[in-house]
């Protein structure tokens, strides 16, 4: 199905590198999610935002946000932290601060500095 103001044939489509500018890089990225859609949903969010500058916004907090709740949710299945450390890339540390617990390795005392 095209988008174009006339209906094309299927084979008359352009490919992902004849696209313009960084269009058939967006195109790429959605031909790895969609294989054989790339080119059409590209063409797709052209039409919807035609002549409009596209900010794509840093989504590391919505990363990170989830990756604690993975980490909870770990650690509330009673894996240890030295596990869930190793299979998420962070320091132990870093996955107490996370749970909100208290380090028991440290015999559950906070330090104070």
């Amino acid at each position: 199905m095209s988008i174009l103001k006339f209906e094309l044939p299927e084979n008359m489509l352009p490919t992902i590198e004849e696209l313009p500018g960084d269009l058939s890089g967006v195109a790429a990225v959605i031909e790895k999610l969609a294989p054989g859609q790339g080119v059409d949903i590209t063409l797709a969010l052209v039409k919807h935002y035609r002549g409009t500058y596209i900010y794509c916004h840093n989504v590391d907090a919505i990363e990170r946000a989830a990756r604690n709740r993975w980490i909870k949710q770990l650690r509330d299945a009673d894996m240890t932290v030295p596990e869930i450390a190793r299979r998420v890339g962070l320091g132990e540390r870093q996955v107490w601060n996370i749970t909100g617990e208290a380090d028991v390795e440290s015999n559950g005392q906070l330090k104070l500095f």
